[in-house]
């Protein structure tokens, strides 16, 4: 039995201990005023309006989403059955347990990859799959005509979200062009994703204001590398199942939001190294560049652009399953 085994009772006790640490710091954000949030941050007194809040939202929000791993990992730890499919999701486990800082979780969870007759690294499994994900293969037609067609339809949400949709004074707002590029690389693979990220990044340019793009690196880290970062979810591991499960539902956020989160890292060096440099006026009234930067393009990525992408792209998942199956035939 599970519960017979100390190893077990450590899992439940820092999986908990991690959420009350979580929890209590999340209280402490809450509770505290902005202004003394501010004044920790040394941000000056002159800041006004809503972007006086916005760094106690910013804080807010990084909270509730370490919360909700952590919470997530309480959850597989007290469930027999999770925890025995901890060996069949051990990047999920691995992720839940870095994002929580949960260090015996980390021990935890390579000890029981270690242990599984059926790892997913044993060589011929992993190349196959490699291979696979990676687009090594016999192209066909078809694979052409998907990749115009995704980049016909990327080209189009770049178009409807530059010029129709609500944007931010400097710069970021609604992003939907990601949507097309997530779903061509989960159901095909990483090279058709990436060419298909390539070209379009390529073809903005016929409709970017030339206002957007500041220097080589800006149209490199505003536009190439984000349009190209969707392909990574090819790689990702997903089980196409209709299987109730944790680890099921945990699936169909994981990719959106390392996608999102990877482009969001491309932004913030963006808004930091380029934009606050040759913009200066445009950071907020009291704050440092790095701390405009992260706050900035927190609010464009996960505030406006994720949720979209999050609400449509699983249920896109479940009616193209059976193309990431043949993916492997």
């Amino acid at each position: 039995m599970l519960d017979q085994n100390p190893k077990y009772y450590w899992l439940k006790i820092t999986s908990i201990f991690n959420m009350v640490v979580f929890f209590s710091l999340f209280l402490v954000v809450t509770i505290v005023s902005s202004t003394t949030l501010n004044s920790i941050f040394n941000i000056n007194s002159t800041v006004s309006g809503w972007q006086f809040y916005s760094l106690k939202i910013f804080l807010i929000l990084i909270g509730l989403l370490v919360l909700l791993a952590a919470g997530l990992w309480v959850a597989i730890s007290f469930k027999h059955s999770s925890i025995d499919a901890i060996k069949e999701n051990y990047f999920i486990s691995f992720l839940l347990t870095i994002l929580t800082l949960n260090f015996y979780g980390c021990f935890f969870v390579v000890r029981s990859m270690q242990e599984s007759k059926e790892t997913s690294f044993k060589k011929n499994k992993f190349w196959v799959k490699f291979k696979a994900n990676l687009g090594i293969k016999q192209w066909l037609t078809v694979d052409y005509v998907l990749i115009a067609f995704f980049c016909a339809l990327t080209l189009t949400f770049a178009y409807i979200e530059e010029n129709l949709l609500p944007r931010m004074p400097f710069g970021g707002g609604i992003a939907i062009k990601y949507i097309p590029l997530i779903i061509i690389s989960f159901s095909t693979s990483f090279l058709a994703g990436w060419l298909t990220g390539f070209i379009t990044a390529l073809m903005s340019l016929l409709f970017i204001p030339a206002s957007n793009i500041i220097s080589p690196w800006s149209f490199l880290l505003d536009y190439f590398l984000p349009m190209t970062t969707p392909a990574v979810v090819a790689f990702l591991p997903n089980k196409v199942s209709t299987e109730k499960s944790i680890f099921t539902y945990i699936n169909y956020f994981l990719h959106c939001f390392l996608v999102f989160f990877i482009i969001y890292f491309w932004q913030f060096l963006s808004g930091y190294f380029l934009w606050t440099t040759a913009f200066p006026n445009s950071v907020w009234t009291g704050y440092s560049a790095i701390l405009y930067s992260l706050v900035y393009n927190f609010i464009h990525i996960f505030i406006f652009s994720y949720p979209i992408s999050q609400a449509i792209v699983p249920v896109l998942y479940r009616n193209l399953g059976i193309y990431y199956i043949n993916r492997y035939h």
